[in-house]
């Protein structure tokens, strides 16, 4: 997925998301100088060779070397790269925040995004920080690393699978998944949602929209001209619009009978304008 790229030489796309993303970074913002307050005095210095070492130093001077941390002070090397960390997350918001008060365009090379301090980052420190934000491809990454635990098929279930090799239950759904991966939509199929009347779902995709860092659902309903199973998608629809999961907004619908098959191209429009 594209992800819009916010920096000090972009025009916002549109006043909402311009509104979100101020919104995200002052919650950002927040959690950062809460964390702060907790943090050790002074900072880390990291000298590399085949191994790392750390050193605590408390006078910034440049001829301050510092005082080398053991092994048995891991503790306080981690929580003085997180603070350093933090730091560098500070400013990144903090000048981002600005630009979005002036939204204009600007000389030079642009900031780096909150989302981008942490991979700037050199591998020792990665192995101490425990990052508040990540970059879109390393979110996106660890989201579909994450385990769930599927839905489960029954020996007479028919084996379709899509081209990532996940197995589902239509030919329909094979389609829907191929066309997320080839939009590079991050999906799970079938993943547990539970509601608020302890009751669990299994929707059929569930989407991560990466530059919000949220998720929706998209549900395929294949037998629209089945009765029994149009009521049971409107008891089911009734009980997600219970729980909060409003169609059009968490909630998307493809929808086929048998004379009336999936469309891939209407398919890949929806997808992409709602999605993308």
């Amino acid at each position: 997925m594209n992800s819009q790229k916010y920096s000090n030489s972009q025009e916002y796309p549109n006043s909402q998301e311009h509104a979100n993303r101020k919104e995200y970074l002052q919650r950002l913002l927040k959690q950062i100088q809460q964390d702060k307050k907790n943090m050790p005095e002074g900072s880390l210095r990291v000298h590399g060779g085949k191994k790392p070492y750390y050193y605590h130093v408390m006078d910034n001077s440049e001829a301050s070397y510092g005082r080398y941390l053991k092994s048995t002070e891991s503790r306080l090397a981690a929580a003085l790269a997180q603070k350093d960390y933090l730091i560098r997350l500070e400013e990144s918001v903090l000048q981002e925040l600005k630009s979005l008060n002036h939204i204009e365009k600007k000389n030079g090379s642009p900031s780096p995004r909150p989302e981008d301090i942490y991979r700037s980052l050199n591998s020792y420190r990665q192995a101490l920080v425990t990052p508040l934000v990540m970059g879109d491809e390393d979110y996106k990454t660890a989201w579909l690393q994450e385990p769930y635990a599927r839905k489960s098929f029954s020996e007479d279930d028919p084996s379709f699978y899509s081209a990532r090799g996940d197995r589902v239950r239509s030919k329909s759904e094979v389609l829907i998944a191929d066309i997320l991966d080839e939009f590079g939509i991050p999906y799970r199929y079938e993943a547990p949602l539970p509601l608020k009347n302890g009751y669990t779902i299994h929707p059929d995709f569930t989407i991560l929209r990466l530059p919000a860092r949220t998720v929706c659902y998209l549900e395929h309903c294949g037998r629209m001209d089945d009765e029994i199973y149009v009521h049971a998608f409107l008891r089911r629809e009734n009980t997600c619009i219970e729980n909060g999961l409003i169609p059009g907004r968490d909630v998307f619908y493809t929808f086929e009978s048998g004379a009336s098959p999936i469309n891939t191209k209407l398919l890949r429009k929806m997808l992409h304008t709602l999605l993308i």
